[in-house]
């Protein structure tokens, strides 16, 4: 049986050094940790878009993994790297039901919390 770590920071910095120990300080310099958020099968993107648009399924085979909404990314002392954050397309359109015509905006919307468009 596990037990929950009570901190998480610390669970997660242990975790990157246990990594270190695995790996070569230069290997190790560019780590970090990486939060993925409202995880989902494409195929639902691909649903929405196709009633959406009108567009009539074929026999094509078509992408059936795993995609997200967005990620938050920590360097490997747990800092979160504001530049490396991103809202995906695919993630937007399975919350909007459509494709966004400014998405640029809409992520850099997104970016403010307070602000959050989903």
């Amino acid at each position: 049986m596990t037990t929950k770590p009570n901190d998480w920071f610390n669970f997660f910095l242990e975790f990157l050094n246990e990594q270190l120990q695995k790996s070569s300080e230069k290997d190790f310099e560019k780590s970090g940790l990486v939060l993925y958020f409202n995880i989902f099968n494409f195929q639902e993107v691909i649903d929405i878009l196709r009633k959406k648009y009108n567009i009539p399924a074929t026999d094509e085979e078509t992408s059936n993994s795993d995609k997200f909404t967005f990620c938050l990314y920590f360097d490997k002392e747990l800092n979160f790297v504001e530049e490396e954050f991103f809202l995906t397309m695919s993630g937007y359109v399975r919350a909007n039901g459509e494709l966004p015509k400014k998405f640029m905006e809409i992520e850099n919307k997104f970016r403010k919390v307070d602000e959050g468009c989903l």
